[in-house]
């Protein structure tokens, strides 16, 4: 998804920031070592889907993937007696998703011997994650507490946070997250608010995630991301008539923004995919849209295309074509001209 007020790259928890403060404090993630063994287990990437990975980092993931029980990690690093960079504890712990209690140690032991209790963003936001995929809450919000006492919390740390929680299937327990924001120092914003859409809609939860946006107003007010999120989990889960919803109170709430390209691609696409029956559609809405300056982009064009050539409607794809192709950023590919000459042929 593209949102203009979506947060920064280097503030995802899974990109690497080009500045990197600290923490002094390390996670409790008592009881993870002995895992329930009725939870609902998750396959991750580990180290050994990597191929030509570092001799050090592939040693350092192994002592964490080999060392039982968890709590003999610190030793066994210990005695390896290697020593780790920031950017090598990042990697290893992007690699230790499946290990959780393990993984918890591994960073307890490197801020302790080697950064004086001292880690980076990044890396606690890892761990955040880390825990929070594993559906390990209380170990998550007792990382999030220590990153608070350094004032490290950012919003990318709840992004992970509303992640889990919906993935989990408990995206009221994200909504609540939402709401304590403040008191980590954050702001509960429109920036905020769509992150945590983001996170529901992604688990194809777009009522869910129309009624959490309903009762967040009028505190935080939607902004055109909002609606293109809502529209773009409309897309996924194939719901025209949910889609229409969206985009009327879309247009009520903000009116027609030229800039607002994503919004206009996922619902457009939406209809397309119908078949014949919603190609009439489509082009009324284009109509309409072009009469307040709003075009989509190269994306609904491209798909849209699709749509024709499968069905074999010649003289829609002329319509779209002539309508679209080298205007409004629309400018076809080598696939895309292929497609229209074997129609026509």
């Amino acid at each position: 998804m593209s949102y203009r007020n979506r947060p920064a790259d280097d503030d995802h928890p899974l990109s690497d920031p080009s500045k990197r403060p600290h923490a002094r404090s390390a996670p409790a993630v008592a009881g993870a070592a002995d895992d329930d063994p009725h939870r609902r287990r998750k396959i991750f990437p580990s180290y050994l889907d990597v191929p030509e990975l570092p001799t050090k980092i592939r040693l350092l993931c192994e002592i964490i993937a080999n060392t039982h029980p968890a709590s003999a990690v610190e030793r066994a690093l210990d005695d390896a007696g290697v020593r780790v960079s920031a950017t090598e504890v990042e990697e290893v712990l992007k690699l230790s998703y499946s290990l959780p209690a393990p993984a918890a140690a591994f960073f307890r032991w490197a801020g302790c011997r080697h950064f004086a209790h001292q880690r980076s963003a990044y890396s606690w936001n890892l761990v955040v994650d880390i825990l929070g995929k594993n559906e390990l809450f209380d170990a998550m919000w007792g990382a999030i507490r220590s990153m608070r006492s350094e004032r490290l919390v950012s919003v990318a740390t709840f992004v992970s946070v509303f992640s889990s929680l919906t993935a989990a299937g408990r995206p009221e327990d994200a909504l609540a997250a939402s709401h304590s924001m403040h008191l980590y120092g954050l702001p509960r914003g429109t920036v905020a608010l769509n992150s945590l859409l983001v996170a529901i809609c992604l688990e194809a939860r777009v009522a869910t995630a129309r009624t959490l946006l309903a009762a967040a107003a009028p505190a935080v007010a939607p902004d055109a991301d909002t609606f293109a999120i809502l529209l773009e989990g409309c897309e996924k889960e194939a719901d025209p008539p949910t889609a229409r919803e969206v985009f009327a109170d879309m247009i009520a709430t903000i009116g027609w923004d030229p800039a607002n390209v994503p919004a206009y691609d996922a619902f457009l696409t939406t209809l397309v995919r119908c078949g014949p029956v919603g190609f009439a559609e489509v082009f009324k809405f284009l109509d309409i849209m072009q009469k307040n300056r709003c075009f989509p982009g190269i994306k609904f064009f491209r798909d849209a295309l699709k749509c024709f050539v499968k069905n074999k409607d010649a003289r829609g794809a002329c319509q779209l074509w002539d309508l679209l192709a080298g205007r409004h950023g629309c400018f076809p590919d080598t696939a895309m001209y292929n497609s229209m000459i074997t129609l026509q042929c």
